[in-house]
């Protein structure tokens, strides 16, 4: 019985603390974030979007891909493949890579919003927590009495 309960809490542990496991990138993602790496130096360099739209679709496609389990190797090859086919960049992928850097920054604007918000919203809470005893110690000395609060 003590090594059931033993193996029954060793198991909980284990599955309690056991990461979810991100989704497989599939063939059709790794050619969307492949044309993404690709185009967007050849916008900014074209000057259809500025450096920091790049910088900012950057962060995005990055953040998209932390999403997802993928082979680095794999990436490289397609965007290797996408830079040796397409010289150039249509200027609808431009486009979307300054709507992406758009809507990134939107939402990182919102989310520190929303994270400022509920600091403000921690800080202005009443404080209830239950004070400290505090002792008093006095003593008389003569005619005079010394107290000290700890």
């Amino acid at each position: 019985m003590k090594y059931f309960v033993l193996l029954i809490s060793c198991g909980l542990v284990g599955c309690a603390s056991s990461p979810v496991a991100k989704p497989e990138l599939d063939p059709a993602g790794y050619a969307g974030i492949a044309s993404s790496y690709v185009a967007i130096p050849r916008c900014e360099t074209s000057l259809k979007i500025t450096a920091e739209q790049g910088s900012l679709a950057r962060s995005a496609v990055n953040e998209q891909l932390s999403t997802y389990t993928y082979d680095p190797i794999r990436l490289q090859t397609h965007i290797d493949s996408i830079s040796k086919s397409s010289p150039g960049v249509p200027e609808w992928k431009c486009s979307e890579l300054a709507a992406k850097a758009a809507a990134y920054s939107q939402h990182k604007n919102s989310e520190a919003v929303r994270i400022k918000a509920q600091r403000n919203n921690n800080n202005n809470q009443p404080d209830y927590s239950i004070p400290r005893a505090q002792s008093t110690y006095c003593n008389k000395i003569g005619t005079q009495v010394f107290c000290n609060t700890f």
